[in-house]
């Protein structure tokens, strides 16, 4: 299972604020998609974890730095991008993010 947890720290509004990062593994096909920028989002079922719980502290409002970590099933390589905007249909989560948000390679 992979954990969120805390990245880099991050000015909002003159004061610090630490942004969460939640990991998240894709097969080949998508990774490549979603790195690119052709697909700039992932749909994950709910879960009984922490990433969900962070997840909905975005959606809910009280956390608004998230990067979302997106690791290649076969390769590991990663890449890592801001969460811009979180849609939920019934159990399903749509974790989308900023394609010029390339800086977090």
């Amino acid at each position: 299972m992979m954990l969120g947890n805390f990245g880099k720290i991050r000015m909002k509004n003159g004061r610090l604020k630490m942004a969460k990062r939640i990991k998240f593994r894709s097969n080949p096909e998508n990774w490549r998609k979603e790195y690119l920028g052709l697909k700039p989002n992932t749909v994950r079922s709910f879960d009984e974890d922490i990433r969900f719980e962070i997840l909905n502290s975005f959606i809910d409002g009280t956390w608004n730095l998230i990067d979302i970590e997106i690791e290649n099933t076969k390769t590991t390589e990663t890449f890592i991008r801001r969460i811009t905007d979180i849609t939920v249909i019934d159990t399903y989560y749509i974790i989308s993010w900023d394609i010029n948000d390339k800086f977090r390679l």
